[in-house]
């Protein structure tokens, strides 16, 4: 049995999958805006927002079959992995554009200088 850590601010609970439950499907649960929102809405305290072990067990967990659980976290895996690609490939553009802003910039930049040089002389 795999068990799933969760860190809700300083505190560190130790989530154990059900017997019908797939590990990986319940980290992608308790991960989701889904219930993102939900703890955000159940914390407790005003400078130091805690979520207590009852909050958590209340969470209303979606529970598909194993086998649609499965499918779930592989179309999720599939998804996060083409999310991290064009992450990469915007970056890759992002510093694209800045070396050809900078090769431009310093081009138009030794053109005023040899303008200059020529006015000078």
């Amino acid at each position: 049995m795999r068990i799933i850590r969760l860190c809700l601010g300083q505190r560190l609970m130790l989530i154990r999958a059900g017997t019908e439950t797939r590990a990986d499907f319940l980290e992608v649960v308790l991960n989701s805006p889904f219930i993102t929102d939900i703890a955000k809405a159940r914390t407790t305290g005003g400078a130091a927002p805690r979520v207590n072990m009852s909050t958590v067990r209340a969470y209303p967990i979606p529970l598909p079959p194993p086998t649609e659980q499965r499918r779930i976290v592989g179309k999720f895996n599939e998804l996060m992995a083409l999310c991290d690609r064009l992450e990469a490939s915007l970056a890759a553009a992002a510093a694209t554009r800045r070396h050809l802003l900078d090769a431009l910039l310093a081009e138009a930049l030794e053109q005023d200088d040899a303008e200059v040089s020529e006015a000078a002389e």
